[in-house]
């Protein structure tokens, strides 16, 4: 294994990539959802066109062209941007949306569902306050049974929830979710070809199907490149509590693990591994 700077200048590596790689997908999962119908309804402009044909007749046109209706995403966001592998990850990626397109801006409301306010109430202000036109809820409890009641009181406005339940999907409100299994399995074949001690590490949040989907694939990744490599599992029990992140991580390198990944919020897990000089 290479020297600790070596370590770290990696794992940022292969962070940027999976911030990237998640950007995108929330990036396009919003684009798509966002994206206007082929005729939207917007504000009118006449173009008037003159032009001279075979230098002796001037002919005008004058037609209606409909202006493209802006976006405006709200995002009830269920953690806090600063320092969350979740939350602000979705910030950088509306950045760099409302970067590419003049048309797209976007609002936001954070710790809803961690300070335990209401999430109609976060909506409703980035809907009538700031007009947003989407709604999106980064955590399940921030969107279901919230986006049920105001998906019926504002019939003009989108609403997505991040996972939610069967019975979510209405004319203007879908849950949605990316695949994060698919990249969970990459980055077990990547844990176990880069082991030394045959011990990876995971600092895992609450015991949910996802989180539970997750570590299936990280495990299957690993035993695909490494099958004597062992993987170590500690829950957290809540998506954010940096103070016990810490402390479950620091246990999983006391049982010598080389390799930590974690399924929670906040970055405790990897400066647990950045300070013990793991991957």
């Amino acid at each position: 294994m290479s020297g600790a700077a070596e370590k770290v200048n990696r794992r940022q590596a292969l962070g940027a990539i999976a911030g990237a790689v998640g950007g995108l997908v929330v990036g396009f999962a919003g684009g798509w959802f966002a994206k206007p119908p082929e005729k939207v309804e917007g504000e009118a402009i006449t173009v008037t066109q003159t032009r001279t044909i075979e230098r002796t007749v001037t002919q005008t046109e004058t037609r209606q062209v409909e202006v493209a209706k802006k976006i405006v995403l709200g995002m009830v966001l269920g953690g806090f941007i600063e320092g969350s592998t979740w939350d602000g990850r979705q910030k950088i990626a509306v950045d760099r949306l409302k970067e590419l397109y003049p048309w797209f801006d976007y609002v936001y409301d954070e710790g809803v569902v961690l300070k335990g306010r209401d999430p109609v109430s976060s909506a409703k202000d980035l809907i009538t306050i700031n007009n947003a036109n989407v709604i999106f809820g980064s955590w399940e409890p921030a969107a279901v049974p919230a986006f049920h009641t105001l998906s019926e009181q504002f019939p003009e406005v989108y609403f997505m929830g991040i996972v939610g339940s069967d019975v979510s999907a209405q004319r203007n409100f879908i849950r949605v979710f990316i695949r994060q299994y698919q990249a969970m399995y990459l980055e077990g074949l990547i844990a176990g070809a880069i082991t030394q001690s045959n011990k990876i590490g995971i600092a895992v949040g609450p015991a949910v199907v996802q989180n539970l989907r997750r570590m299936a694939a990280f495990y299957l990744g690993i035993k695909e490149s490494n099958p004597d490599a062992k993987l170590y599992i500690k829950y957290v029990g809540e998506w954010y509590d940096p103070p016990k992140e810490r402390e479950v991580s620091l246990s999983l390198v006391d049982q010598g693990v080389d390799v930590l990944t974690h399924y929670t919020d906040s970055v405790e897990p990897l400066q647990v591994a950045e300070e013990s000089e793991i991957w």
